[in-house]
């Protein structure tokens, strides 16, 4: 009821604030952006049961990526900025191995709930794929983008986490890609981010990469 109630609200208010937002200039246009964001959120909550992944409770793979596409084309539109992280949970195999499949699912969960209660509320995380992660970051610019992967870094690897008496380090790897004029298209940030997690990765892992850009200056390297 609360999401239908939200999606109408949303959808009446995109309507007549898009017959003033001339008016209004560009803050009219971010508040447009913002009640389509609730829109789409609203409906989104209706169907998502199937679209959740089973273990950690994320949006799962299929369902983010239809997420991304929408908020891209948003985005592009009204010329608003937007990031994304890619994120690996490094030697996931090998925790795997030695501590059994039970320990990396349940640090795949810790690491998850880690990364939700790090972002802001309108933040998108999802699980990918294996050991990966996926972050939507909406307004924000690429140096927002950094300084936010490696917060979630760090505080990552401050999770105190313990498999029957077994202290399991755990760090992550993390690509950032933002939209840009030649960068536009969902599978298109998907795709640098992917190649900047590999730099990160190279590099050593339990760091920060982005294609061509700067790096945060707390990054560390952990093998």
């Amino acid at each position: 009821m609360e999401s239908t109630a939200s999606a109408s609200f949303a959808s009446h208010a995109v309507s007549v604030l898009s017959l003033i937002r001339r008016h209004l200039g560009k803050f009219g246009t971010l508040i447009v952006l913002a009640l389509k964001r609730l829109q789409g959120q609203a409906g989104s909550r209706k169907a998502s049961a199937g679209q959740l992944d089973v273990l950690t409770g994320l949006l799962a793979r299929d369902a983010f990526l239809c997420f991304l596409a929408r908020e891209c084309a948003l985005a592009r539109r009204h010329g608003i900025e937007l990031s994304v992280l890619r994120i690996d949970v490094d030697h996931l195999r090998a925790v795997n191995h030695r501590y059994g499949k039970r320990c990396g699912n349940e640090l795949l969960r810790r690491v998850g709930t880690r990364c939700t209660r790090t972002l802001r509320g309108g933040d998108v995380v999802a699980r990918f794929d294996g050991g990966e992660f996926m972050v939507l970051l909406p307004h924000t610019d690429a140096l927002g983008a950094l300084d936010t992967a490696d917060r979630l870094r760090e505080r990552v690897a401050a999770l105190d986490f313990g498999w029957f008496g077994h202290a399991v380090q755990v760090n992550v790897s993390v690509g950032v890609a933002s939209l840009r004029e030649d960068l536009g298209l969902a599978d298109q940030l998907l795709h640098e981010a992917d190649q900047a997690l590999r730099q990160a990765k190279a590099a050593g892992r339990n760091c920060v990469r982005a294609l061509g850009g700067p790096e945060p200056a707390s990054t560390s390297h952990v093998r």
